[in-house]
């Protein structure tokens, strides 16, 4: 039987990005790897509401050689360890690659959906980039945008994404867990 998950975007929604500058990016060593209070809760009433939990990211500084495999890969671990989420799909190549898991393509939403039964259709997206919100409404999953200064900033390749699909803005992770827990939809 199907249910409905909850997808997570990883950095600025589950752990503090890097300011460099005007801009932001994901933390590259594990001293700049830090979860942010709250996560492993929200997680939890997602989680005891009846929500599968993935967190989908995308990783190209691997594929830029500016994040190493062994970090990446503890910074995986530390979401299971930490959070318990149920599954954490990455794609660590670069934008040029033309994978389907990189969002905004939906590849890891639709492989998370075999991977562990999920409906899509009565699942959400939260996430804090306009690429989120793309790869949401291509996969058939309603979108929760974390409003931040950055968020509808290039993508780190340089691509401005211009979601065809309606989402919910809110403040915080919080707002956007009280929102679909209390049934009210997003639309």
């Amino acid at each position: 039987m199907t249910r409905p998950a909850v997808f997570f975007d990883r950095d600025g929604v589950m752990n503090d990005v890097v300011v460099d500058g005007d801009s932001v990016r994901s933390p590259r060593t594990r001293d700049e790897f830090a979860l942010f209070d709250g996560v492993a809760e929200a997680v939890e009433r997602v989680s005891d509401a009846g929500y599968a939990t993935v967190v989908v990211t995308n990783q190209p500084d691997v594929a830029r050689g500016r994040l190493s495999q062994v970090d990446a890969d503890w910074f995986t671990q530390r979401l299971y360890d930490t959070i318990g989420v149920d599954l954490v799909m990455e794609c660590r190549h670069d934008s040029n690659e033309g994978c389907n898991c990189r969002k905004p393509r939906p590849g890891m939403l639709h492989a998370a959906a075999e991977r562990l039964d999920i409906d899509l259709a009565r699942s959400f997206l939260i996430g804090d980039r306009l690429v989120d919100m793309d790869a949401a409404g291509r996969a058939g999953v309603a979108g929760i945008l974390l409003e931040r200064w950055w968020s509808e900033r290039p993508s780190s390749d340089g691509s401005v994404v211009q979601p065809q699909n309606d989402f919910v803005r809110v403040d915080s992770l919080e707002a956007a867990i009280d929102l679909l827990i209390a049934g009210r939809g997003v639309y």
